[in-house]
């Protein structure tokens, strides 16, 4: 199938990577151990707003009429604003950087506070819930952003059902968040604010990290590898393929690199699922 034209709607999963802030895998997502990190999922996505700014237009004006005209880029800012049937006091408290508290059997979180300016940086992958090609077959339509920040905005109380919005704002990294560099000779180009991505299946992100132990990592039960050829692992440092066997060629599990990774050794691994 030529993965090419598509036509889709509605969003099936928006999951934020917090990313690492400082050592040699800044930048990149937050993984733990050698268990696979999948992110956390936004509960109850709604729609996804973006505003990339319009291109300016700057003409050449002579003798009363226009000789030419040139586009140079916007100089907005690059932002969205993700709306959501549901309200996550965890997910507010990660994006802002501050702590649930207990009070009795209740949970407290507080908001409007002085934290405000400093919410945590995430990777942000989101998957539209079907789409389709120029012919009518599935495809699946992803995005990944590299450094996006979350802002939690206020719920009002009105006659509408609940909304919760998170105001986002993204950077223009040199790296898509597997660790790959964007080159002028491979990619034309060498920063971009998001990759997207079209795939005959499902698309996904995880992340491991070694601790010059591991020498086996395992993918999610729940989001098997479909096929051993559609799975790729990077390291985040270098952006270069991880050299290593899967278990299966199909439904694929388990990545046992041809070297044991190091300690801190970020692994990306990116494939397609069922």
């Amino acid at each position: 199938m030529a993965l090419d034209i598509e036509w889709g709607l509605d969003i099936e999963r928006v999951t934020l990577f917090p990313l690492f802030t400082s050592g040699v895998n800044k930048g990149g997502i937050a993984a733990v151990n050698g268990t696979a990190y999948e992110g956390i999922d936004v509960t109850g996505p709604v729609s996804l707003e973006f505003s990339f700014g319009n291109p300016r237009t700057i003409a050449n004006v002579s003798q009363g009429r226009v000789n030419d005209t040139i586009i140079l880029p916007s100089t907005d800012p690059k932002s969205a604003v993700l709306k959501c049937s549901y309200d996550s006091q965890t997910l507010n408290a990660l994006l802002s950087d501050v702590n649930i508290t207990t009070m009795g059997a209740s949970k407290v979180l507080p908001e409007g506070t002085d934290k405000q300016g400093q919410e945590i940086q995430c990777a942000m992958l989101i998957s539209q819930l079907v789409s389709h090609n120029e012919s009518g077959d599935v495809v699946y339509g992803t995005e990944i952003f590299a450094k996006a920040t979350l802002v939690p905005s206020k719920v009002n109380y009105n006659e509408n059902a609940l909304v919760k919005e998170y105001n986002i704002a993204f950077a223009q990294p040199s790296k898509y968040p597997w660790g790959e560099a964007l080159t002028l000779a491979t990619h034309k180009c060498t920063k971009a604010t998001n990759a997207r991505i079209m795939s005959d299946n499902k698309f996904n992100m995880i992340g491991w990290l070694g601790d010059c132990i591991d020498t086996t990592f395992v993918l999610p039960t729940d989001k098997k590898a479909l096929t051993s050829a559609s799975a790729k692992v990077w390291n985040f440092a270098t952006g270069a393929a991880v050299a290593g066997t899967w278990d299966l060629t199909a439904l694929a599990t388990t990545f046992t690199p041809t070297v044991t990774p190091d300690a801190l050794d970020l692994l990306i691994c990116t494939y397609e699922y069922a």
